[in-house]
């Protein structure tokens, strides 16, 4: 039930454009069922069946009434006429929503680097000073792409579920034992190969953890590239990256081969499903040949709907990881955001003082009880060795750092 919610959550990004995209979507596996409908009476006219032997099914009598209304005879070339009709008007309502959704979700990746550069530079400096150097890069160039693309994902899924539908309600109106068996062969692959997309869905929450703290690492090492090389350090670094990277190898191979088993261990489950239901079908049932022609083509694709829609929750497991620590990253900023209070006015002359003020990094003490009165004209020198505090002081009157104790003010007004 949270899944289902989760994916909601994620079309909610773009209520307007998913209700769009989720309809030709939809209109399009309704268009791929018609088409499978046209190949009916293309079997009839090609087996020379009368009326009278032909299949039971509502869709089909629709269809065949739809001819009579038009007045059009119900020959091999304008059935095929209407077979490609609707496969090209599925392919255009396909293009439509795939199209429509990759401008989406690269819109959505905009929007999130714009709030997370936003949001970075809105935070207060202590938290950007916490953050390794590679970390905010790794988020802008990998992580936001894989958390955007979830929306995507979000919409193959639906996608590929309104087209299993649709397929299995068309099996269900030619035959009962043809829409069992297609429900059964969604349980076993489900059973089966949900085993390759748990597989999957782990290791790419470790690959994710791993090449964070990769690029992390990287981006640190770059910045002290100059006192590593001057110090002959490479050798301590180089094991400790190559280890990461190690494992970021171990983790990929997995997903390889989980995505490998998911895809080539379907096919054989899906005709073993195929040959056991003609078995009954011919042997068994005694249903008519055309019908067991045309459940075994809707069967066949009611299968490569089902494994697509596999793959494609597979793929969003994958990326899910991604998704949520761009959340983590952004909650966290939101919560560290600075606080501007915007009371600008011109003073011609004030007095900046700092009142019993202490502040500490740490363990590291650097001013204790600290009381100083700037003069409002002349120029104002600091002197002192280094690391006596000279550059924490301009920080402190900047406000990048918060005293620990005592007041910093203007003109006998304290400030934040």
């Amino acid at each position: 039930m949270n899944k289902l919610r989760f994916f909601f959550s994620l079309l909610f990004l773009s209520p307007s454009r998913s209700v769009y995209i989720l309809t030709a979507s939809f209109v399009a596996g309704i268009l791929e069922g018609v088409s499978i409908l046209a190949l009916m009476p293309v079997l009839d006219i090609i087996l020379g069946i009368q009326d009278a032997n032909q299949p039971t099914s509502i869709f089909y009598n629709y269809f065949l009434v739809t001819f009579d209304f038009l007045n059009l005879d119900m020959n091999l070339m304008n059935v095929l006429s209407a077979f490609l009709m609707f496969i090209f008007l599925k392919s255009v309502f396909s293009m439509l929503a795939m199209n429509y959704t990759g401008i989406v979700t690269s819109q959505i990746t905009f929007e999130m680097r714009s709030e997370f550069v936003k949001s970075l530079l809105e935070s207060k400096w202590t938290t950007i000073q916490n953050m390794k150097t590679g970390a905010s890069m790794n988020t802008l160039s990998f992580d936001i792409p894989k958390a955007a693309s979830l929306f995507l994902y979000t919409c193959l899924v639906f996608s590929s579920f309104f087209q299993v539908l649709v397929l299995l309600f068309l099996m269900l109106d030619i035959s009962l034992y043809a829409a069992s068996g297609g429900l059964l062969l969604g349980l076993f692959m489900f059973l089966i190969l949900g085993v390759f997309i748990q597989i999957s869905n782990k290791q790419a929450v470790r690959q994710w953890s791993i090449m964070t703290s990769f690029m992390s690492n990287m981006g640190e090492i770059l910045k002290g590239i100059k006192v590593i090389k001057g110090m002959n350090l490479s050798k301590f670094m180089t094991p400790v990256i190559l280890k990461e990277a190690d494992s970021i190898k171990d983790a990929n191979i997995k997903q390889i081969m989980a995505k490998h088993g998911l895809v080539y261990l379907r096919e054989p489950i899906i005709f073993l499903f195929v040959c056991v239901g003609l078995y009954l079908a011919v042997e068994t049932l005694s249903i008519a040949n055309q019908t067991v022609l045309i459940v075994a083509v809707v069967f066949v694709r009611v299968a490569q709907a089902m494994g697509k829609l596999q793959s494609d929750i597979q793929t969003f497991g994958a990326n899910k990881p991604f998704y949520e620590s761009y959340n983590k990253q952004i909650n966290n900023l939101i919560i560290s955001k600075e606080d501007f209070v915007n009371n600008e006015t011109e003073i011609d002359n004030f007095t900046i003082g700092l009142k019993d003020v202490t502040f500490a990094y740490g363990s590291n003490k650097i001013f204790d009880n600290l009381n100083i009165v700037l003069p409002s004209n002349g120029l104002v020198t600091i002197e002192g060795e280094s690391g006596i505090g000279k550059t924490t002081f301009g920080d402190l009157l900047l406000g990048l750092y918060s005293i620990d104790e005592g007041m910093i003010y203007i003109n006998d007004k304290p400030i934040k």
